[in-house]
């Protein structure tokens, strides 16, 4: 599989890349690239491989089709339940509409077009990282693109520049949660080089001089991502790198232990319950909690409104800026979301946001399942748990998510973990 690897491997280089050019245009060009992607791993997915990817994905593949299903249903017709702009729309017209969710059907498809992009990533990703070596050098790349999100953000702020964005979105953020989940890569990266240590063995074993090596670079990216995060943005960043970390070290620490996937589930409890009341005690209760921790230099009234007028259907998938434009002041620009938390309140309503919570820790808890039944590489798995709280408490600081270069980078870290979740020989 040699083509759809360094397939795979330039599309996550160039990640970084596309935040500097967030357009339909790149949409599509990244959407056609997947899918050649998609067909080279097709031509050259060997049988046992292709029953991996069945065998690691179906769980995963039931919790992925959820969102797909509920802005599929967005799109239909929902007398009584369509949005209320349709009634206003209707009345302004003189002649009846069909009532629907969504109150751009074009814009819906797209996001369901852009969340499949995704999909398949994560899929592409599996297929490619079956084979240990090719998973190395994977995470390897992941590594890298981290490390230089960071060292960007580094860079940005201590010359002084704006080549991140004024505002410090979108393109800040993206640089931002790159950095966090560098954290995170550059952890597992080191535990990849004890491991190998450990179980050297043969002529091709990793030598002491290697191990050096191998940690010094890892640790050195760790540095860099961690003066990026803890340094020069802090905050709820710092909380959601420190948060991931913690996730990998105590997936790592139970394994290695040998304590049981009950004592994980406790220490995970009792993480989840400290972040709760830390975030309870930051929150004042003047704004939802979707834009409490926004990291945008200020949010704006009319957002405030859009998000305290959602409902519980929201007004569809990829509709945002169609939103605010019914809500921002005549001399108001139409911005991007504060939060990928707030984005998802009113598109989709905020029992949404709750259940994209949900759906993560069940990934979560599907990929350190993974980590804690493998013997050697179950650090894949538990990287991959740990990006996946990054990106969920990453939810209410900024819009990132929704963005191509961290869309790209989360879907081949699950895809990842996934794919390393169980060994190809326990089939």
């Amino acid at each position: 599989m040699t083509l759809a690897f360094g397939l795979l491997v330039a599309l996550l280089l160039s990640a970084p890349a596309l935040a500097f050019a967030p357009s339909p245009t790149t949409s599509a060009l990244v959407t056609l690239y997947v899918a050649v992607v998609i067909g080279t791993i097709g031509l050259e997915l060997r049988p046992g491989e292709a029953a991996h990817v069945a065998k690691v994905s179906r769980r995963a593949a039931v919790v992925a089709a959820i969102p797909v299903l509920v802005m599929a249903l967005q799109l239909l017709p929902a007398p009584g339940l369509g949005n209320p702009i349709w009634a206003s729309a209707a009345a302004a017209l003189g002649q009846p509409l069909t009532e629907r969710i969504t109150i751009d059907l074009g814009a819906s498809v797209g996001a369901i077009g852009f969340y499949l992009v995704a999909a398949a990533t994560a899929i592409a990703t599996v297929g490619v990282a079956s084979d240990r070596h090719r998973a190395e050098w994977l995470l390897f790349a992941l590594t890298g693109v981290g490390t230089l999100m960071a060292a960007t953000a580094v860079v940005h702020d201590l010359t002084g520049s704006t080549f991140l964005g004024e505002t410090g979105m979108p393109t800040r953020g993206v640089f931002d949660a790159g950095a966090a989940l560098g954290v995170v890569f550059a952890a597992t990266t080191a535990n990849l080089a004890v491991e190998r240590y450990e179980t050297r063995r043969g002529r091709a074993a990793m030598t002491t001089v290697q191990l050096i090596e191998g940690l010094s670079l890892s640790l050195g990216a760790l540095l860099v991502c961690a003066l990026a995060v803890g340094f020069f943005s802090g905050g709820l960043l710092a909380f959601a790198a420190g948060c991931g970390f913690a996730t990998f070290a105590v997936s790592v620490a139970v394994r290695r232990l040998g304590m049981g996937a009950w004592v994980s589930t406790g220490l995970a409890a009792a993480v989840l319950a400290a972040a709760a009341m830390i975030a309870a005690g930051n929150w004042s209760g003047e704004a939802d909690i979707a834009l409490r921790f926004a990291a945008t230099s200020g949010v704006l009234a009319s957002e405030q409104r859009m998000v305290s007028d959602a409902g519980a259907g929201g007004s569809g998938a990829g509709t945002w800026p169609a939103v605010h434009r019914l809500y921002r002041m005549p001399d108001e620009p139409v911005r991007p979301p504060p939060t990928t938390a707030a984005r998802i309140e009113v598109e989709f309503g905020w029992p949404a946001l709750w259940g994209a919570i949900v759906l993560a820790v069940l990934l979560v808890a599907e990929l350190v399942a993974g980590a804690l039944g493998r013997g050697r590489d179950s650090f894949y798995s538990s990287g991959a748990a740990a990006a996946v709280v990054v990106v969920a408490i990453e939810t209410f600081r900024d819009a990132s998510l929704f963005t191509p270069t961290i869309t790209i980078v989360a879907a081949v870290t699950i895809g990842l973990g996934l794919a390393q979740s169980k060994s190809r020989s326990a089939h």
